[in-house]
């Protein structure tokens, strides 16, 4: 699946989440809320491989691919709660252009950033663009990951 397919569904699932919670900057999450959220996203991908390598359940490629899209969309409504009303984290990125800000695809390196942002809020008071530094860091490995994921043929969910 391309970094634009990616993308796209990223938007999509940034829509669903308006959608259901309102715009980032009118819900009033603190930093510990969006961590925590974050976290709890990172945490399925972390179930979805756990199934796929343990003995579990394994769902699949594009269950996996659909929680990827999930943290890289929290990480998107992070970064808009920090900057001003209307910029979006991908505003016009595709292709080549999107791909200075992914990383290789691994779970190490998504949980290292995600664990990065929790020192960066516990060590001190974060300037917004520290965060959003690593807010695209963490979005960008989900996207590159779900975005080199072999597509199969078992269900994708499509809730939010």
């Amino acid at each position: 699946m391309s970094i634009d397919a990616i993308l796209a569904e990223v938007v999509a699932e940034r829509e669903r989440q308006d959608a259901r919670w309102g715009a980032p900057a009118e819900r009033g999450y603190g930093a510990e809320t969006w961590l925590a959220i974050l976290g709890e996203e990172a945490g399925e991908v972390c179930r979805e491989i756990a199934e796929a390598t343990g003995g579990g359940h394994p769902r699949g490629t594009g269950h996996l691919r659909h929680e990827l899209v999930q943290v890289a969309a929290v990480c998107g409504a992070w970064a808009e709660a920090l900057v001003p009303a209307g910029r979006r984290l991908f505003p016009d990125l595709t292709g080549k252009e999107a791909l200075r800000f992914f990383h290789a695809p691994r779970l190490p390196a998504l949980m290292n950033e995600v664990g990065c942002l929790a020192d960066l809020l516990e060590a001190s008071a974060p300037d917004s663009v520290s965060v959003h530094l690593l807010l695209q860091r963490v979005a960008g490995i989900a996207v590159r990951w779900a975005a080199a994921l072999e597509p199969d043929t078992k269900e994708v969910p499509t809730d939010a």
